[in-house]
């Protein structure tokens, strides 16, 4: 995860939005927040059903990948 943060950092405009949010006071990362909020839902208006149904299907290995995790936590334990 550092490594897609510190790519991120690195994009102009977003990177100074996510060094904010991830360095600032409560405040911008609630503003962040409420940013992406209001894209997703402009995004929902402009383009209408499939910019709902994207990320929805993005999401669905990221849920499956954490229940993986969640119940075979111990199957892969950080052993040295």
């Amino acid at each position: 995860m550092d490594f897609v943060t510190r790519i991120l950092r690195n994009v102009p405009v977003l990177g100074w939005f996510i060094k904010d949010a991830m360095d600032g006071s409560a405040t911008c990362k609630i503003c962040f927040v409420a940013n992406l909020v209001m894209l997703w839902l402009l995004a929902i208006y402009f383009f209408g059903y499939p910019a709902i149904i994207i990320p929805a299907l993005c999401a669905v290995p990221v849920v499956f990948l954490t229940f993986i995790h969640i119940t075979a936590g111990d199957f892969f334990s950080k052993q040295r």
